[in-house]
């Protein structure tokens, strides 16, 4: 607080409060107000299960975590495949495998109730779609209208890929 306080004295004399009658500079329009910010405090932190993935996920500007309905959820490989796991308290579950691959960095964008996954594998790279079953499972599976994995044609040599869905609609012939 002191900071505050000597840069407000700094332009208020000390003979006068801030709230005294303007001095010759306030008759221009010009106040100067200053107010304490809210006191922040630390939140809690707490520790989550550790997941063993077969791929670094920490170099490449890719989401692998998101939130759904209230829960989190995220999508890593590990050594049968790439998987979706949900939060669970503080351990991560296995709900669905994507791929038997091990080798992929996920990149997920969430539209809806539609999580659509780039398995990103240089030029062997692929796209699903999940849509989150509330039921009893409470899980996201492949989506019922696109439920294969789509293969991704990318150049060789590209280091990384993310996913973006644009919003605009395209018809047929331009209707």
């Amino acid at each position: 607080m002191q900071p505050l306080k000597s840069l407000r004295d700094a332009f208020v004399s000390k003979n006068r409060s801030a709230s005294a009658k303007p001095n010759r500079m306030r008759r221009h329009g010009r106040r100067l107000g200053i107010e304490s910010l809210e006191q922040r405090q630390m939140l809690s932190i707490t520790p989550l299960q550790t997941i063993n993935s077969s791929q670094d996920t920490g170099e490449k500007p890719q989401s692998k975590v998101f939130e759904y309905a209230g829960q989190w959820w995220t999508v890593m490989p590990n050594s049968s495949g790439t998987w979706v796991y949900r939060l669970d308290g503080t351990s991560w579950t296995p709900t669905q495998r994507i791929t038997t691959s091990t080798s992929v960095h996920a990149d997920v964008k969430l539209v809806g109730d539609l999580a659509h996954v780039l398995l990103y594998n240089g030029t062997s790279s692929q796209l699903a779609t999940l849509q989150c079953d509330a039921g009893p499972d409470n899980r996201f599976e492949p989506w019922s209208l696109r439920p294969q994995l789509v293969n991704i044609s990318l150049s060789s040599g590209v280091e990384t890929a993310t996913l973006e869905v644009d919003s605009r609609l395209v018809t047929p012939n331009g209707a």
